[in-house]
């Protein structure tokens, strides 16, 4: 799993409370989701978390399948 802390983004240059990206992968399972990583990319799945403590169950969840 690879993850920002917080975003920045360039037009503003500080933390803000917007969603945080996340790549979630696994050598073993074919490729599926979005094509590059990033802040527009990771909007565009559909896939968040409001409350980011909520993203270690996603993560077992996805580890057990």
């Amino acid at each position: 799993m690879l993850l920002p802390d917080h975003p920045t983004p360039i037009e503003v240059r500080t933390h803000t409370g917007e969603p945080v990206p996340y790549l979630l992968y696994d050598s073993t399972k074919p490729i599926e989701g979005a094509e590059e990583y990033s802040e527009k990319t990771a909007a565009l799945t559909g896939r968040s978390f409001r409350d980011g403590y909520r993203l270690i169950s996603h993560l077992l969840e996805e580890e057990l399948c």
